[in-house]
């Protein structure tokens, strides 16, 4: 066998016990976060009116059980749209005390 063969062999399988063993001693660590606390938690079920008032104007929606569905209180038979209404109980039902993005 060569000589320069078996040095460059050498050298080589010297490199990859280094990396194997680098590899093996230093595992990937997954950090956890805890998740953030609630301010308070409402079931969506629980939710059967929503008010907001801005001072100047106040919108209203209700829940009919019937059809499950969210309508204005101060429209008469006008549904919210699932679309736009899709995930508001949600955020309403439990604000956490931080976002985590």
């Amino acid at each position: 066998m060569n000589l320069r063969f078996l040095l460059v062999l050498i050298t080589v399988l010297a490199y990859v016990s280094i990396g194997v063993t680098w590899f093996i001693t230093n595992e990937p660590v997954e950090t956890n976060e805890p998740d953030p606390p609630f301010f308070y938690t409402l079931s969506p079920d629980d939710l059967r009116n929503i008010s907001i008032d801005t001072g100047e104007k106040v919108s209203s929606w209700s829940l009919r059980e019937d059809v499950h569905r969210w309508y204005f209180d101060d429209l008469e038979n006008v549904p919210a749209d699932l679309f736009r209404w899709g995930g508001i109980t949600q955020l309403l039902g439990g604000p956490r005390t931080q976002r985590v993005l």
